[in-house]
């Protein structure tokens, strides 16, 4: 599933206290974020992993 993906790959949190504006058709969409102190961090990791020679 997309949103486990996002949450266990990625790093993006779906902890209820944070939200945002969203637009009506957005609404069922659930609302996922990151903290931006580690957001360089995991940049680099995913360079440093993508398309790597075996």
């Amino acid at each position: 599933m997309l949103f486990d993906y996002y949450q266990n790959q990625m790093g993006f949190a779906d902890e209820g206290e944070k939200a945002t504006a969203k637009p009506l058709y957005d609404l069922s969409c659930k609302f996922m974020y990151q903290e931006a102190e580690t957001l360089e961090t995991r940049r680099q990791e995913f360079f440093d992993n993508f398309n790597t020679k075996e």
